[in-house]
């Protein structure tokens, strides 16, 4: 029983303790859409970023999102009182680079999530599943799903997993078109050890874990009920059509205002 109560602990305080960024300058030509960013397209009663800044609402650290260069006061009235801090960067960038300049915003000794402004997800259980492994030792975690349209597996990347572990053996940015297979979705968990290792090399966060891999870091795939990476109209619909059953979006509750625009450097 102890050691439950001890567990919990410690996986409390993983969340309590965890940074969450959010890159979100991507403007998304194939939705042929005219918005700034992603981030902003509208669920149903919600945008794609309050979502998500709701689903991670416990966590504690600094919360920092990554926006097109001009838009502040336009994500500003967007999020409202929900907590965060706003931080400018150059669209056509790269995700790497970005998400590098974003890194630079929270403590690199405590563990920090990753959710790409474009990501929509629907955990088996709570936000947490993603920062467990890392708890346990791992290096880094990976949302994953199981993805049946070869296609849509071949416009994202594959993620090849051993099951029994879940461990995460090789990552292959857009694949050619083959089979089902597990595909890489836009929520990750960075241990203190992982964030280091991205800032010494700052590239692209499939072409990391890869090289993780390969190294043998501990890597663990985090099965999602639902994802949904939008780049499509299609994708968008999904999204929709899923977050009105949802039986309630979280984070509902009142909040002050504790909403920050970071200084341009």
């Amino acid at each position: 029983m102890l050691l439950w109560v001890n567990l919990l602990g410690m996986l409390v305080e993983c969340l309590s303790n965890a940074s969450l960024i959010i890159p979100a300058a991507g403007k998304g030509e194939r939705l042929a859409m005219d918005i700034p960013s992603k981030s902003l397209l509208d669920l149903g009663g919600t945008s794609v970023l309050n979502y998500i800044l709701d689903l991670w609402e416990g966590i504690r650290g600094p919360r920092v999102v990554g926006i097109p260069v001009g838009t502040a006061n336009l994500f500003a009235a967007t999020v409202g009182s929900r907590r965060c801090t706003l931080m400018e960067c150059q669209q056509g960038m790269g995700l790497g680079l970005t998400i590098f300049q974003l890194l630079q915003a929270v403590p690199s000794d405590k563990p920090v999530v990753i959710v790409l402004g474009d990501d929509f997800s629907i955990f088996f259980s709570n936000a947490k599943d993603i920062t467990k492994p890392i708890t346990y030792g791992a290096v880094a975690t990976q949302g994953i799903a199981r993805e049946l349209n070869p296609a849509i597996v071949a416009d994202t990347c594959a993620v090849q997993v051993q099951m029994e572990t879940r461990r995460i053996v090789g990552v292959v940015e857009k694949p050619p078109a083959h089979a089902p297979a597990w595909r890489g979705c836009g929520v990750y968990c960075l241990s203190p050890l992982a964030i280091a290792l991205l800032k010494e090399n700052p590239q692209g966060l499939s072409e990391a874990f890869d090289r993780w891999a390969d190294a043998g870091d501990i890597l663990i795939g985090v099965p999602l009920l639902a994802n949904f990476n939008i780049n499509q109209q299609s994708d968008l619909q999904a999204a929709r059509e899923m977050f009105a059953r949802l039986e309630g979006s979280p984070g509902k509750s009142a909040r002050s205002p504790r909403i920050r625009i970071a200084q341009r450097a």
